[in-house]
């Protein structure tokens, strides 16, 4: 998510002579001293000195707004979320009363409370608090943004697609050269990468690239339109682009995710294969988690075929894009128990078992051994009675 500390903190300081002017009644020229003292050691990353003044502050002045905005950002900067979020809805209370903060200043109150709120996993408080955000500045892209990261962790993919989505559109509409915050490298949002969907609007947001190739502009319409659920017109799309130009490993890439969507899972294999043929240097387009994904989809179509030994290379290649993700080792395994190989298979397995925690919420957790038919077959075996009896960790 995106953080605010240092920013809220140098804007509080520059509003601190004016922020009182449409309150009714002015905080005492003390607490303002006070609040002054505490947002300046709040810069100086001493929070745990600033905490004190900013206390008195709220004390001497509990109607300003502007007071308890810094309190709010102190106790985050302590990381105490939960004495941080009444603070900020406090600040906001106030403002909603008698307008005193500027639209920027109300921007980070709005995003500190979501953030203090998030902090504590309240995420339905922190969804609500954003919703309300956007409401008031729908144009400010911060918003959206951390929306979508909570919806992440909250495990909510659409949410979090549409809030993305919302985010990219605001983005967008920044003046060249604007600092944009990269979704792609967000921690909050890592399990969403690889995702046709979540990669579609990125690509999208991307605009006309330097390699372009004759259809990349189609392809990008294509992606953000499979990005926002609308599989079938993407597939139309994204096949006219790839007859055209049937090099273009994105425009077959999103094509799988298009049709693997509209559950042609056959023909979205047949996509993605030929996006991993085509994804080779010069012309390597496609990140590792995208390979992944590709590669993923491929073994689970032959396996769900029949076709375990032709499986066997797209679930290494899987494998081999992400080590620590456990999807693609749980499926290996059941392509191994397919070919019968126990003893391979209960390696895989049990390394994929082992990694299950690193599944983000917004993922679909590991299914239980016990109950999958490929690994049944060795319930007789006493080295398999552990697993066997085990739901994975998720």
């Amino acid at each position: 998510m995106r953080a605010a500390a240092a920013l809220l903190a140098a804007l509080i300081f520059a509003a601190l002579p004016a922020a009182a002017a449409g309150q009714d009644a002015a905080p005492r020229p003390d607490a303002r001293g006070l609040v002054q003292q505490g947002v300046q050691l709040l810069q100086q990353g001493r929070p745990d000195q600033a905490e004190s003044y900013l206390r008195r502050a709220v004390t001497a002045a509990p109607s300003d707004a502007l007071a308890w905005g810094a309190l709010g950002q102190d106790l985050l900067a302590l990381r105490r979320p939960e004495e941080a979020a009444p603070a900020f809805e406090k600040a906001l209370v106030l403002d909603d009363a008698a307008p005193s903060l500027g639209r920027v200043q109300r921007r980070e109150a709005f995003d500190g409370l979501g953030l203090a709120l998030a902090f504590q996993r309240r995420f339905d408080r922190a969804r609500e608090t954003y919703g309300r955000a956007m409401a008031w500045d729908p144009d400010f892209y911060g918003f959206p943004y951390n929306l979508a990261c909570v919806c992440a962790l909250a495990g909510d993919r659409e949410g979090a697609l549409r809030a993305l989505d919302a985010f990219l559109k605001r983005a967008r509409a920044l003046p060249p050269g604007a600092t944009v915050l990269d979704a792609a490298l967000d921690d909050d949002l890592k399990g969403l990468r690889g995702d046709p969907r979540f990669e579609g609007l990125l690509a999208e947001s991307t605009g006309a690239q330097p390699d372009d190739t004759a259809v990349s502009g189609l392809v990008r319409r294509g992606a953000g339109m499979l990005g926002r659920g609308d599989a079938a017109g993407a597939a139309e799309l994204l096949q006219g682009a790839a007859a055209r130009d049937p090099a273009d490993a994105r425009a077959h890439f999103f094509l799988g995710g298009a049709l693997e969507a509209l559950g042609r899972r056959g023909e979205a294999a047949a996509a993605y294969r030929r996006a991993l043929e085509l994804n080779k240097p010069p012309r390597t387009v496609l990140g590792k988690p995208c390979e992944r994904r590709a590669a993923l989809a491929c073994g689970e179509a032959l396996l769900a075929a029949g076709k375990a030994a032709e499986a066997v290379p797209f679930l290494e290649t899987a494998r081999d894009r992400d080590l620590y993700h456990p999807a693609a080792l749980y499926a290996l395994a059941r392509a191994k128990a397919d070919l019968g190989d126990a003893s391979g298979a209960l390696a895989v397995l049990r390394k994929a078992l082992e990694l299950s925690e690193n599944l983000t919420p917004v993922e679909p957790p590991l299914p239980a051994p016990a109950s999958d038919p490929l690994f049944q077959r060795f319930k007789a075996d006493p080295l398999w009675a552990p697993v066997l009896g085990d739901s994975p960790r998720n």
